[in-house]
């Protein structure tokens, strides 16, 4: 009899645990899913130098100094818009100035994926701006 009661508590504890593991990772993927279906109509900072607006990510991977000019490193990424339009790249101001040059480095099917190097006079202040779909508006602050 004593042995049918530790192995009734064991089956009680178990059932016990596994509804408890299971409630507890249940909350997270909700919030997950109410994250990802927020609409934002304001650009939200990713990460260092990354953004977020209206299902399009623009990051600056990289900013390279050299004697003459700045060179950002962009990585362009959504699931909705063409992104290796010229006009994104050459619109794109560094301290009110407008781009010299721009390569695309690489570009998935559609432009729904960039990375391009985009050259602009050589600076160590100022504000990027680039508009990768109109009425979407990215602005970096403080690269420097």
């Amino acid at each position: 009899m004593f042995e049918n009661s530790i192995f009734a508590f064991l089956i009680i504890a178990a059932g016990a645990g596994a509804t408890f593991a299971f409630e507890t990772q249940g909350e997270p993927q909700t919030q997950i899913v109410s994250a990802q279906t927020k609409a934002s109509t304001e650009p939200e900072l990713v990460g260092g130098f990354s953004q977020e607006q209206d299902g399009i990510e623009v990051t600056i991977e990289k900013i390279d100094q050299q004697d003459d000019h700045t060179t950002l490193l962009l990585g362009l990424s959504n699931h909705q818009y063409d992104l290796d339009q010229d006009s994104i790249f050459t619109r794109a101001t560094l301290d009110g100035r407008p781009s010299q040059s721009f390569t695309l480095l690489s570009n998935a099917a559609g432009g729904h994926h960039v990375e391009a190097e985009v050259v602009f006079e050589k600076t160590t202040e100022g504000i990027f701006v680039i508009t990768p779909a109109e009425g979407i508006t990215f602005t970096f602050e403080a690269l420097w």
